[in-house]
């Protein structure tokens, strides 16, 4: 599959998720609480502020740089296995997977299919990004969405 093709498969996968959930805004507070992927996510954030804070510091290290891209290699990790529980977490998390293709993360250039976040945080046997995401997609979209 081309990167062309992964890109707008993983757009429409997004679009298609926050059609279901359109008109449910008024659950996202109860649907967060109950959905770990929103927790998983906030994390996710917090874990790239600080990453992008301290490259903005003068003085930084390379350990110390090092040590937070490990440790947003390891949020995104939890974030892309983490099944979503609701259908607002399901559009959230399809939302996430659409910010790092559109490279929002330590993602190069070369995409979502050739970026192994597991390589930096010791665990080469994960696959990667673009295959953890849509292996959690497929539980998700099964357990969440009627069957015909």
């Amino acid at each position: 599959m081309s990167e062309l093709s992964r890109r707008a498969l993983l757009g429409t996968t997004t679009v298609i998720a926050a059609s279901l959930v359109a008109g449910a805004a008024d659950a996202l507070p109860v649907a967060a609480a109950a959905d770990p992927v929103f927790a998983a996510i906030a994390a996710y954030d917090e874990a790239r502020g600080r990453y992008k804070a301290t490259l903005a510091e003068e003085g930084t290290t390379e350990s110390q740089v090092d040590a937070l891209g490990a440790e947003e290699a390891r949020a995104t990790v939890h974030v892309l296995c983490t099944d979503p529980a609701t259908l607002a977490g399901l559009a959230a998390f399809c939302a996430f997977a659409a910010r790092l293709a559109a490279g929002e993360s330590v993602v190069d250039a070369s995409g979502l299919g050739n970026w192994f976040p597991g390589s930096a945080i010791g665990r080469p046997d994960l696959p990667s990004a673009e295959g953890m995401f849509f292996e959690t997609l497929e539980r998700a979209t099964r357990r969440l969405l009627p069957t015909t």
